[in-house]
């Protein structure tokens, strides 16, 4: 029996799969708990459908993030923190406050996920902060932290 799997499954495959199962496995254990449903065509079709549009939404993501990727060496990104006079500021900047930041700036969404931070910034001064972006993208941006 063809089912589509609804969820990833360590021994059978990921979420979307179509994979080939026993009726009693699909049945009695996959189908009660949610973890797939039966391959239908129509259901194929709407599968299909939705991963060329995550394909399209990549590819436009990608132009998108080429197209940007050399201006983005001479962006600088400011935060004024409250600090102390050793120059360590209260809280951190972390990869989340730096994609908001840039989304705001320049209007490039970028996940806190693809900020290449490997600790949360929690001096003043001037950082250096990588962004990856796709294969063969990885600008680098200057964070510049002030105490107020």
């Amino acid at each position: 029996m063809k089912v589509i799997l609804t969820k990833d499954i360590k021994s059978i495959g990921r979420k979307n799969d179509v994979k080939d199962v026993s009726e009693g496995y699909a049945r009695n254990f996959l189908f009660p708990k949610g973890l797939a449903e039966q391959a239908t065509a129509s259901r194929l079709n709407e599968i299909e459908q939705a991963e060329k549009r995550r394909l399209s939404e990549r590819d436009k993501h990608e132009q998108q993030f080429k197209k940007l990727g050399g201006k983005l060496k001479d962006i600088t990104l400011s935060f004024a923190r409250k600090g102390d006079k050793s120059g360590t500021i209260f809280g951190s900047i972390s990869a989340h406050d730096i994609a908001q930041a840039l989304k705001e700036k320049t209007q490039l969404e970028v996940s806190a996920k693809q900020v290449e931070l490997p600790h949360a910034l929690k001096k003043a001064g001037e950082h250096l902060v990588g962004l990856n972006l796709g294969p063969g993208l990885r600008p680098t941006l200057k964070v510049k932290i002030e105490i107020v």
